[in-house]
């Protein structure tokens, strides 16, 4: 079912154009982090999560859909019944402009979800034309109206809400509650006529009232139901609002959760009408467990769904922050789920997929070097901030190579948090051409100055810094512009590249010395690259991403797409698509990776890499083929023979790779499938001691190699 549904996904969406150089695909090798083994490292993290569901692969069953408002990124996750495998092949299923929100529900009654969203003008809405396998959408309507007062006027309210879209009226379509546009302090109740009219499911909405259940929002975490606001002077809270409409108590009417932006609870109050004429209790502020706040600081969003696959609805919470302005919220742990235990009686908090993702916080800066000096590179991340005992500080965490994989050694390399510092990205490079790589780094500082820093390498083998010899550079950026060092004009200095938030690129010249160097701006509008707003949020990374031998520019921005500029330093190469290889399909696609990014280029699990760093805290892992290799298959097996535990670790460089076990006499005694670079560890205890085969099977193409189990 996989393979024909990502065989459709890719023939009807996109083939990539024969003049495309460099072919990148999703690579998941193993991630320990602690003493536990990461089930999702590369899933991207989570900051600001919107939960729904939706059957992407056509198999009946409803698999999961998160939406993140930090990144306008939408991650989808395959249900196996057990538990969410990440599949980013599904993301390419939906439109590419998707910001703010996002509700899947079925408006047309013909069993399968629908898709409305945000535009500046209201609300979207695409139809779901599919008819088997994953959804296909076609744009239904923009804007969505409903009929005002005297006309159709557009259904608008703030791009910070979330609405409800539920059948309130309990007659078979979908209405739709939002907070009131001007004030927001009211909710307006949007009632679907489209069955009284004419039977049939459709978008036929009235504005029924203005002030629906006669709620009004009075402040933080405080509604009142049929008074106005007491009179203490106290201005109505105008910030963002989120609704969820459920029936809580199974009682055949739809009860209402509200929260608001810097606001920390989930208020709940129960509809005691009737479908025709909700009337609600006075709110409580402890939802879901009636027993206490949940305390989430800035606005906490629920979500109603199924996550735990014993078919009853869980609570899903999340932040629906677009940045973490006030540094209060932990954007490592920022995804929840309150398990239905029956009859929405909820269970505590867990940290819900999150836990099993490499995310290092809010923001991840990724740069791979060799930092112990075994001769592999290693993944380090920077980030813009995390809490560490309640204070928002930024740290590099580090995931050294081994032979299975990364593991997890520091989240504090070098003991950085002790400066204080946020937003810290860095970069390793040679800075004083003594042949040792250093650490360079920007970062806001204690005065909310934002410098670029450098500390020289101490160390004859791996790399190690004294802090108090920390040295500035004295070049100009703002925190949301993005650095890289790099020797463009070839006469051993290195030189800077500023990417701009704006889309700029600019060339900075070294004309210091090694020891003091001295950017001077040599060329606005490097490349070409001037003021975009599409291509605004302007990330930058340097390496051979085409194997020609001479360095690229490899580029990230707001659209999402990675581009890269071959052989860059002659200041004439144009942009070329990095395009997307999907796990069973040789056609291409234009990588969508959110708004925000940072790409670093480099050497990992022996093939070039780029690693890219997400504003939610997460990592994707990119393994980089030109369009002219040929995908030749490849097995790897060690340790040879058996360890102790007699287990051998599995690698292949193509997805869906079977592999099967033999004995000399051809008896299969095992049998697995690989997908690409992700090593897979087989318990052979089972077996006699001795010589087996492996042998692994992709298409038409066959290898084997020799295992000997035992001592």
């Amino acid at each position: 079912m996989m393979r024909n549904f990502l065989f459709l996904l890719v023939h009807f969406l996109f083939v990539a154009p024969l003049s495309a150089q460099v072919a990148l695909e999703f690579v998941y090798p193993e991630v320990t982090h602690g003493s536990k083994m990461l089930r999702l490292p590369f899933a991207g993290g989570i900051n600001s999560a919107q939960y729904q569901t939706i059957d992407l692969d056509g198999d009946d069953d409803l698999d999961l859909v998160v939406f993140d408002r930090s990144s306008d990124k939408i991650n989808c996750f395959e249900n196996t019944g057990t538990q969410y495998d990440y599949r980013p092949a599904f993301e390419f299923l939906f439109p590419t402009d998707i910001q703010h929100w996002m509700v899947l529900a079925d408006f047309d009654c013909d069993g399968q979800k629908d898709l409305f969203t945000y535009t500046g003008q209201g609300i979207r809405v695409f139809r779901n034309v599919a008819t088997g396998g994953g959804p296909i959408w076609e744009l239904e309507i923009e804007p969505l109206k409903t009929q005002g007062s005297s006309s159709k006027i557009n259904l608008l309210f703030n791009p910070t809400d979330i609405p409800s879209i539920s059948d309130i009226d309990d007659d078979g379509d979908l209405d739709i509650l939002v907070f009131e546009f001007s004030s927001s302090n009211q909710i307006e109740f949007h009632r679907n006529h489209s069955i009284e009219n004419s039977q049939i499911c459709g978008l036929d909405f009235v504005r029924e009232t203005r002030a629906y259940g006669d709620i009004r929002d009075c402040g933080c975490d405080d509604f009142t139901v049929d008074d106005p606001c007491a009179s203490t002077g106290r201005i109505l809270h105008a910030g963002g609002k989120a609704l969820l409409s459920l029936d809580q108590n199974a009682d055949g009417l739809m009860d209402l959760v509200v929260s608001q932006e810097t606001c920390e609870n989930l208020s709940y109050t129960q509809n005691i009408g009737t479908t025709s004429q909700a009337v609600f209790e006075p709110f409580v502020n402890d939802f879901p467990l009636f027993t206490s706040p949940i305390g989430f600081v800035n606005f906490p969003a629920a979500f109603y769904e199924d996550v735990t696959f014993d078919g009853q609805k869980d609570i899903l919470v999340s932040s629906n922050m677009r940045a973490n302005t006030t540094q209060e919220i932990d954007f490592q742990t920022s995804s929840f789920v309150y398990q239905n235990k029956g009859a929405n009686a909820f269970a505590a908090p867990a940290i819900f997929l999150q836990n099993e993702m490499i995310d290092v916080g809010e923001f991840a800066y990724p740069s791979l070097v060799d930092i112990d000096g075994d001769g592999s590179q290693d993944l380090v991340i920077g980030n813009a901030g995390r809490l560490i005992n309640g204070i928002y500080l930024s740290t590099l965490m580090t995931y050294q190579r081994t032979s299975a994989g990364l593991v997890q050694t520091t989240d504090d390399l070098f003991g950085l948090s002790a400066l204080g510092y946020t937003y810290i990205k860095p970069q390793f490079v040679d800075i004083n051409s003594d042949g040792k790589i250093d650490l360079v780094f920007s970062a806001l500082d204690d005065s909310h100055a934002f410098r670029l820093y450098y500390v020289l390498n101490t160390a004859d083998t791996g790399i190690a810094v004294d802090l108090n010899q920390i040295q500035s550079i004295p070049i100009s950026f703002t925190v949301l512009d993005d650095f890289h060092l790099d020797d463009v004009n070839g006469d051993g200095f290195i030189d800077c590249l500023l990417g701009l938030s704006s889309g700029k690129l600019n060339y900075y010249r070294n004309d210091g010395t090694h020891d003091l160097p001295t950017f001077v701006l040599d060329t606005e509008a490097f490349l070409g690259l001037d003021f975009n707003s599409y291509k605004s949020n302007l990330s930058l990374s340097t390496g051979d991403l085409d194997g020609d031998g001479r360095t690229d520019l490899i580029t990230t921005d707001r659209s999402g797409e990675l581009a890269f500029y071959s052989d860059y330093a002659t200041g004439t190469a144009v942009a070329q698509q990095a395009l997307i290889r999907l796990d069973v399909s040789e056609n291409l696609l234009p990588s969508r990776l959110g708004r925000v990014t940072k790409p670093a280029v480099g050497e990992l699990l022996g093939r070039t890499m780029v690693a890219v760093g997400s504003i939610q805290g997460g990592i994707r892992l990119l393994g980089v083929q030109t369009a002219s290799a040929v995908n030749e298959l490849t097995l790897k097996a060690f340790p040879i023979p058996t360890n102790e535990d007699r287990i051998v670790h599995f690698q292949s460089n193509l997805s869906e790779t079977r592999l099967e076990i033999f004995t000399l006499t051809g008896k299969k005694v095992a049998e697995l499938m690989l997908m690409a670079y992700l090593t897979s560890a087989v318990h052979l205890s089972h077996l006699d001691d001795g010589l087996y085969l492996a042998k692994a099977t992709n298409g038409g193409q066959s290898c084997s190699v020799k295992i000997l189990v035992g001592p």
